[in-house]
C-alpha cells in the first residue's frame, strides 16, 4: 500500500467508475468543423440571431462602477444646465445693455444733429 493509497481496492473501483479523460491534443491536431455538432436547447433557438433578447451577465464591480458614472454624469449634466442658464441670462442683460447704448447713441446724435442745425445753420 502507497503513501496516498489509504483506500486500497474501494479506491480502484472508484477510479474505474469515473469517465476516461483523453489526453490534450496539441492546436496542430485541431481541424475546423471536427467537433460534434450538438442540439441547441429550444430556449436558445428561440434567442439565435436576436441579441437584445439573449441573457447577458455583468460584473457586480462594473454595474456599480457603471452606475456611479451614470450619477457623476447626471451631476455635471444639472451642472451645466445651471452655467448654461447664467450665460443665458448674461447674454440676454447684455443685449439689453447694446440695445440701451444704441438707443443713447440714437439720441446724443439727433441731439448733435439739432445744435447743429441750430446754431450753424444760422450764421
Amino acid at each position: 500500500m502507497g503513501l496516498f493509497n489509504l483506500f486500497g481496492k474501494k479506491e480502484e473501483q472508484l477510479l474505474s467508475q469515473l469517465p476516461q479523460i483523453n489526453p490534450p491534443i496539441s492546436q496542430n491536431q485541431v481541424q475546423l468543423g471536427s467537433f460534434p455538432e450538438r442540439e441547441i436547447p429550444p430556449v436558445l433557438k428561440e434567442l439565435e440571431g436576436t441579441p437584445d433578447k439573449a441573457p447577458f451577465f455583468v460584473r457586480i464591480d462594473k454595474f456599480n462602477e457603471f452606475r456611479d458614472n451614470l450619477r457623476l454624469i447626471t451631476k455635471r449634466l444639472k451642472e451645466m444646465d445651471h452655467v448654461l442658464e447664467k450665460i443665458h441670462e448674461i447674454d440676454l442683460k447684455e443685449g439689453e445693455e447694446i440695445a440701451a447704448w444704441k438707443e443713447e447713441m440714437k439720441k446724443i446724435r439727433e441731439n448733435l444733429a439739432k445744435i447743429d442745425e441750430d446754431i450753424f445753420n444760422k450764421i
